[in-house]
Order: structure tokens, then sequence, then C-alpha cells
């Protein structure tokens, strides 16, 4: 594993095209500042700026709840290993409620029932990239159609990240 990223992080203004700032100014205005992913998709302010509309909707804007969504990140991040994405979201399930010992160790059983449910179908669809009819069924029972589009969409912008990461070899801090 190499102790730094692939690539040059972009992590300031400075050399930037005026694609690039502008990607780097929405990216500053929705998270504070520019870190992990956002480092290396600056490069592509195309890319980037996709990656920050549609991240910036699922981890502020989206309807599902604080502690499913966290628990999803964290577990796509140790499932795909992940470095940076579970430094980076640790904390925030802990503060979220999510039991990360229990996402960690694969005992979804000390879930909440819709975060057990959402890990599960993170679990499914990077593992086995399907979820099973009986466990669809379940999350059916805890989100409307929308909402079960956010949550299999947020396991797929966490895949993506966690890729981009991984394959330039984004350490965490």
């Amino acid at each position: 594993m190499a102790q730094r990223s692939r690539i040059r992080p972009i992590t300031t203004r400075d050399g930037l095209t005026e694609a690039q700032k502008t990607a780097y100014a929405a990216v500053v205005g929705s998270r504070g500042a520019v870190v992990g992913p956002f480092t290396v998709l600056l490069h592509w302010p195309e890319l980037a700026s996709a990656a920050e509309a549609m991240g910036g909707y699922l981890r502020y804007r989206s309807p599902l709840d604080a502690m499913v969504r966290e628990a999803v990140v964290l577990t796509v991040a140790a499932l795909l290993d992940c470095h940076f994405e579970r430094h980076a979201h640790e904390k925030l399930a802990r503060d979220a409620g999510v039991d990360v010992d229990a996402i960690l160790s694969g005992r979804t059983d000390r879930l909440r029932d819709d975060a057990r449910v959402a890990v599960e179908i993170a679990r499914g669809l990077v593992m086995d990239h399907r979820i099973p009819d009986d466990l669809f069924a379940r999350a059916r029972e805890h989100w409307d159609d929308p909402a079960l589009l956010d949550l299999i969409a947020l396991v797929g912008y966490y895949m993506f990240l966690a890729v981009v990461l991984n394959g330039f070899e984004v350490m965490p801090p």
C-alpha cells in the first residue's frame, strides 16, 4: 500500500482552471473544505461537480435517517477496505448512534431494525451485487420507493468514492 496519494492532491485554489475553481467552490460550500475523494476528483472538474451534487443530496438533503446513512457508509467503507472513508465516518456514525463495533464485526443483530436492514442491503449490493427478495420486502416495511432509491444510490455513491480513494491510494490524515 502506498503511503501517499498516486496523484497530486488538490487542496487549494492555487493554479486551478476556471472549471476547477467552480467545482472547488461548490465542494467547499457544501463540505467546508476539499478533502478525501475531492482532492482527486477535482483533476476532472465535471466529475467532481457531479459527485458533489449527488453526494450533497445523499448526505445533506436525503430523508434517510442519519443512523441509517452512516451505518451504510461505514459498511461500504469496511467491505471495500477504504481507509479514508472509514476514518472519516467512524465518528459521524458514532455521533448518529450507530454501533460501530457491530458494523465492523458483522453482528448486525445489535442494530436498530431499519439500520440492520440498510446494512444488509449494502452488504448484499457490495458482496453479491443483488438484494434478495426477502430482504427487499423487509426494506419496504421501512421505506417507500423514493427512500429505497436514496438508500441504494447511497451504497453506489460510497462504492464509487471508495474505488476512487483506493485506486489513488488516498489515505486518512
